[in-house]
């Protein structure tokens, strides 16, 4: 099969239903839902077989451009578009498995591309007078007060934290669309939590979880966008708790719609309380596991991941949580397991493979990450050859330690910190690791205080889209073994009680992870 690019797919209907591959949207009843690309692209693919079994190859082969991806990959695709024609595509079509061979669409009648078929008349009587709304638009939400008037009185039935089956699938898109940690999926999740709140407006979780989604994505956007999306927080925070000022998600809410760094103690006795009562939410124990590793508490934060594992499918950010608790804190072992776990099912992943690339350099391994430089057919996709380039200079310089060699890297290195926060971050772990630490000191201020030089928001290329807000810089990074020449450092310590860490811990008793080694 060839490989489908959905800007040049022509719309396609299944009966009522309209699918704009080139906007990935569908529409239905006067409903609009956009879904993920890769959603959409299988979708396209079996909808062009016309009933006929796709082999599970030949979708990868189209769909994923031939990359290597694990069964865990397609399955979730395939999950999404099952739930997909329970919802949109319900009575339209269906998604059959066929064992050991691929998948196929059961469709019902289909207008071809070239004949669309009539619009639905709108909802007008012959007088002029709107007539009564369908069974079909009451439920699905034609009619904006008819759908919250529906799924306020089916929510006035049920118990605090149960939604209506059509609302609790749709705030699990939307969560699965925050997992992807792509701006994309970020902004799609948000979408959809507005959907969820727009459609039950009394349902306090709903308020809950878009207040979070708005929260945590307010760290990797400009300080102008994250000051926004911090605003839009608490409004949706204060909407829950007046719904259920008790739900712990609703308390969670409202402590987390402010930057994390600084102030983790207002944050932590709301969230430890939370997750002793509900110690299997998603959202809260995500939100206890980022400020656990922010506070350089790595054991701990690893402990409450391997909970989630146990609530939702891991994914690629997921993996590099796990791994991180795991190497912050010292338990090589389960660093290597974790991380063979990963590169299993991620192979190419841009995060897993510098950080498999990282730890090597970390543990006096520089030929183990040269090696997987030079193995062409598992770099990470879509990274420029130059960025992979740029760490073997790295490597090269752990192995081959001469003064030339370092001053070249702290050359270049130092300039490209000035280029972008992702970039300081590396940098500055780059010369500690290659006995440099006054200059990765020097970074680490620039980075959180502006000293010396100015750190830009973006983190990589605009191309990625991702920023770290002078507001909210993010704090786990500096418990990197990297950075283990700079740890017991007093201009160290200075830089962690600047930021307010020191005076965290001496409150708790309990110093980070990587300052007891």
């Amino acid at each position: 099969m060839d490989a489908i690019t959905l800007a040049h797919q022509s719309a396609i209907w299944v009966g009522d239903l309209e699918v704009r591959p080139a906007t990935r949207t569908l529409v239905r009843d006067g409903r609009e839902e956009v879904v993920e690309p890769r959603v959409m692209k299988v979708l396209v693919a079996l909808l062009q077989a016309n009933g006929a079994v796709v082999a599970r190859d030949d979708l990868i082969a189209s769909c994923w451009d031939g990359r290597i991806v694990g069964d865990d990959a397609v399955n979730r695709i395939m999950s999404r578009l099952r739930r997909l024609s329970e919802g949109m595509g319900a009575g339209l079509f269906s998604v059959e498995t066929i064992n050991r061979v691929g998948y196929r669409l059961r469709t019902g009648d289909r207008a071809s591309d070239a004949e669309h078929p009539p619009a639905p008349p709108p909802i007008i009587a012959p007088d002029g007078a709107a007539s009564a709304p369908s069974r079909r638009a009451l439920l699905l939400g034609t009619g904006a007060v008819a759908l919250a008037g529906v799924a306020g009185a089916a929510l006035l039935l049920r118990p605090r934290n149960q939604a209506p089956a059509a609302i609790r699938d749709l705030m699990d898109d939307a969560r699965s669309q925050v997992r992807q940690n792509t701006r994309e999926g970020q902004n799609q999740g948000i979408s959809l939590y507005r959907q969820v709140v727009e459609r039950a407006p009394d349902y306090a979780p709903a308020w809950a979880a878009l207040s979070l989604t708005y929260s945590l994505v307010s760290r990797y956007r400009e300080r102008g966008e994250s000051v926004a999306l911090l605003a839009r927080s608490r409004e949706a925070a204060a909407r829950a708790a007046a719904l259920d000022p008790d739900a712990p998600a609703s308390r969670v809410a409202l402590a987390s719609a402010r930057p994390l760094t600084g102030n983790w103690s207002a944050l932590e006795p709301v969230l430890r309380r939370a997750v002793t009562e509900m110690p299997a939410d998603e959202w809260i124990l995500s939100t206890w596991s980022a400020l656990l590793q922010a506070v350089g508490y790595a054991a701990e934060a690893l402990a409450v991941d391997d909970r989630i594992a146990g609530v939702v499918p891991p994914t690629p950010g997921f993996h590099y949580s796990r791994i991180r608790g795991a190497w912050y804190s010292g338990q090589m072992e389960r660093t290597d397991q974790l991380l063979a776990e990963a590169a299993r099912i991620y192979p190419t992943h841009y995060a897993i493979w510098f950080t498999r690339f990282y730890i090597n350099l970390a543990s006096a391994r520089p030929e183990a990450s040269i090696a997987m430089a030079a193995d062409t057919s598992t770099r990470p996709t879509n990274i420029d050859p130059e960025e992979i380039n740029s760490v073997v200079r790295v490597a090269e310089a752990a192995r081959s330690p001469t003064p030339e060699a370092i001053d070249a890297v702290q050359a270049e290195w130092l300039e490209r910190a000035k280029r972008g926060a992702g970039l300081a971050e590396n940098a500055a772990q780059f010369l500690a690791l290659l006995g440099r630490p006054a200059v990765a000191m020097q970074i680490l201020n620039a980075y959180f205080f502006g000293e010396v030089f100015a750190v830009p928001e973006l983190r990589f290329t605009v191309e990625q889209g991702t920023y770290t807000p002078v507001t909210d810089r993010l704090t786990p990074w500096i418990g990197s073994p990297m950075l283990a020449s700079v740890h017991h450092t007093p201009e160290f310590l200075r830089l962690c009680e600047r930021l307010g860490l020191v005076d965290f811990w001496r409150k708790r008793r309990h110093v980070a992870d990587w300052l007891k080694r």
